[in-house]
């Protein structure tokens, strides 16, 4: 990415303006994929300085700022204790320490990217996203929509439900082949599953018909035909499909 200008604002009123008065402006939230990107931006925001980066815990909701980086959601006593330690184990296995104390979980969700070993966690503990203007939405209704101009605050996640996250991959510091998460509420359970490769989706008609375990291998039958798998130069759409069935009967097994 080439960038023509750089602004540190001090205020989130001041970050918004920018962001809203300059159609190629972008967001800077840690910068670790940056090189990913081949294309010049007039103006990059760099949000480092809005105290954006906590993890707080109100009435059992889980509150983590945008600019929080993988590192501290890794290492935190509530993504560690709560939800079967689902936050920490989504995020300790990406790349090595060095790259976790740079990305941050906000960078993470709004590049929706392909690749991402969060979404689907997030997806499945059905977590709410709040962004400075347009408020309070759902994480589905997110990735489903192309959000402009506007400034995730933070993720908040309810922590009355457990969760398991499974994924694959040929070694240690390598996107995965396949990521699955499930995770169970009082209303029942939600799978999702990413790196297909595809963005990650909430497998709604599996996550319905799964009540008990002599659900669970007709919710994996449904859940291979709901979602598209597809192949690429690292895994062929068969051996995701294959993957994918294992990680869920695994984390179903694990998580009752």
């Amino acid at each position: 990415m080439i960038i023509k200008d750089y602004i540190l604002p001090n205020s989130l009123s001041e970050a918004y303006e920018l962001l809203k008065n300059n159609k190629k402006a972008v967001i800077i939230a840690g910068g670790a994929y940056l090189r990913l990107q081949k294309r010049e931006v007039s103006l990059a925001i760099d949000l480092e300085n809005l105290g954006l980066d906590y993890i707080i815990e109100e009435n059992k909701l889980l509150k983590i700022g945008a600019m929080t980086k993988l590192r501290e959601i890794e290492t935190n006593e509530y993504a560690i204790n709560e939800l079967n330690g689902m936050l920490s184990n989504m995020v300790k296995q990406i790349g090595g320490v060095q790259l976790r104390n740079i990305v941050t979980i906000g960078g993470s969700v709004c590049g929706k990217y392909n690749f991402s070993d969060i979404l689907p966690s997030l997806i499945a503990l059905n977590a709410s996203l709040k962004f400075y203007k347009a408020g309070i939405m759902n994480i589905c209704e997110f990735m489903e929509n192309d959000l402009k101009s506007d400034i995730l605050l933070e993720i908040i996640i309810d922590l009355n439900q457990n969760g398991m996250v499974k994924y694959f991959k040929s070694t240690y510091k390598e996107y995965s082949l396949i990521n699955v998460a499930i995770a169970r509420n009082k209303n029942g359970f939600n799978i999702a599953v990413g790196a297909r490769p595809g963005k990650a989706k909430l497998a709604k008609l599996s996550s319905k018909i799964l009540t008990t375990e002599k659900d669970i291998d007709k919710a994996c039958e449904i859940l291979l035909d709901e979602l598209s798998f597809k192949t690429d130069f690292r895994a062929s759409d068969k051996y995701r499909k294959a993957l994918t069935k294992t990680l869920l009967l695994e984390a179903y097994k694990e998580l009752v």
